[in-house]
This record gives C-alpha cells, structure tokens and sequence, in this order.
C-alpha cells in the first residue's frame, strides 16, 4: 500500500480530492463543544477528537479482515495514506521556492516556505544569512511531515497510525498560539516526529560520510527540539553548504538527499516484509 501510494503521488502528484479536512474540522467543533471528564481540559479534549476517528478505521479494518483475499483491507489503507501524505504537491513547492532562490527574491521564497508548517515554525530571523538557514530548515521538515513522518507509522501502526499522525499535524496547524489546545497539539506532535525524525536522522548519511553522520546524530540525538534546525544539522553533514541556501543547486542537492533516504526506507521495508 505506501509503495502504490507513492507511486500514485509521484505520477498524479496532490490529490486534493482525496485530501479534504473540513470533516475534521466539523468533528473537532462537536468534540470542544461537549462537556465531560475527557473533554473540559484542551490539552485532553484534541486527543479525544483524533483518537475516535482513528479507531473508527481500525475497527473497520478489523471488520473486513482478510476477506475477499484482502483487497478490501488493502483499499482502505491505500485510501487513508493517500489522505495522510502531506498537503500540496512537495515537487513543485520545492522547485518554485529553487526558483526564488535561482532569482535571489527572498520574499518569494520566504512565502513559498512560510506554506511548508504554518503554526509550528517562528521567524527569528535578523540578517540574511539566518534568514537563508530559517528557510532551510523550513524545507527539511517539509519532507518529514509531507511523507517520511507519515509512512513511518504506516509501517508502525498501518492505516490508522498514519490517520494519527496526519489529524495530529491538521490539529496543529489549526490551532492559536498559546492557547491550551495548541500547547497541548504542539507538544504531542513533537512525541509523534520524535522517533521518525531520528531515523531519518540515521538514513541520511548512508552511502557517504556515515562515520561522521553517525557521531552528529549520536551527538544530537536529545539536544535539538526544533525538527527542522534537527534534520538541518543532519544534513549538512553530507551537504556543509546547504545551510547557507545560497542557490537553488544546494536546495536541489538537499531534496536528492532525501529522496535517496525515502528510496532506503522503501528497500528496508519490502525486505521487511519478505522476511515476515
């Protein structure tokens, strides 16, 4: 299922038919409207409304079973990682934000990569150098959120794991900062990438520099809490100069990167599943 999904991505690219939260949005209303011992504290009452949904799909996966040799089964968790793949098409974002940086217009990249975790990300940035790096860091958790972070608990957990996930993501984006609810999806979303961002961490560097890669990611491993200045510091172990962004070539170079690590993911998975 997550190999004919990406496949489906690769080929169709966003799917926005298939990718609709308003759903959420109006179950998320009903959830904080209601009155109770799970739902009268924020921090609990988003973890009410993500987890019912999320056993709703595995109690219907459980239902249909392995009947007619699986196939519905199969279907309805290629549907739901469909749904959990990241919003937009990640390959044109990426190459409007190399144009932006080809034409040295950073506002336009600025906007482009203000798109990749809207509600999760402040701008600190006072110079143009910390500006380049914010949008690098930007990009690198574009690529755990859009997918790596998502097919992680698909392996983990299959169809509702990755349900999870995403409904985690939408209730961040969603929420004001500040308030109980938003700490409260903020902090839960950091325990859902915490696993997932390090063994991309792991991944990176396979095929060159591993030595050097590992003793970073054994170094960082509970140092950093921002996801992106994380996998920034991973990569630039492999690629020193894509810190600095200062052309599109080391934005490109960043994303052949990852698409290297998502190819090593994919390999390990089907031997996985061989050897089960």
């Amino acid at each position: 299922a997550a190999l004919v999904a990406l496949l489906l991505y690769q080929w169709r690219g966003a799917m926005p038919w298939i990718q609709r939260d308003a759903w959420y949005g109006v179950w998320s209303r009903a959830v904080f409207g209601q009155a109770g011992p799970l739902t009268q504290h924020g921090r609990w009452r988003f973890l009410v409304g993500q987890a019912l949904p999320v056993l709703a799909v595995l109690l219907l996966l459980h239902v249909v079973g392995g009947c007619w040799f699986g196939m519905p089964a199969f279907f309805i968790n290629l549907w739901v990682l469909l749904y959990a793949i990241g919003r937009g098409d990640i390959k044109r974002q990426i190459a409007a934000l190399a144009a932006d940086l080809e034409r040295d217009d950073l506002q336009g990249a600025a906007h482009v990569a203000a798109t990749f975790n809207p509600g999760r990300y402040q701008d600190y940035a006072d110079n143009e150098a910390a500006f380049r790096r914010e949008i690098a860091q930007k990009s690198c958790y574009r690529f755990l959120e859009h997918h790596f972070a998502v097919i992680f608990w698909f392996a983990v957990a299959g169809a509702p794991g990755a349900l999870w996930y995403r409904l985690a993501v939408i209730d961040c984006e969603s929420s004001a900062a500040g308030d109980a609810r938003g700490d409260g999806a903020r902090a839960w979303l950091q325990v859902l990438e915490w696993l997932p961002v390090r063994l991309l961490g792991l991944t990176l560097p396979i095929g060159e520099k591993f030595r050097d890669g590992f003793t970073q990611w054994l170094k960082l491993l509970f140092g950093i809490r921002n996801h992106g200045e994380l996998l920034l510091a991973y990569v630039t172990v492999v690629e020193p100069e894509v810190a600095a962004l200062a052309n599109s070539g080391q934005l490109l170079r960043m994303a052949a990167l990852f698409r290297r690590a998502l190819m090593i993911w994919l390999v390990v998975g089907a031997v996985a599943v061989i050897f089960a």
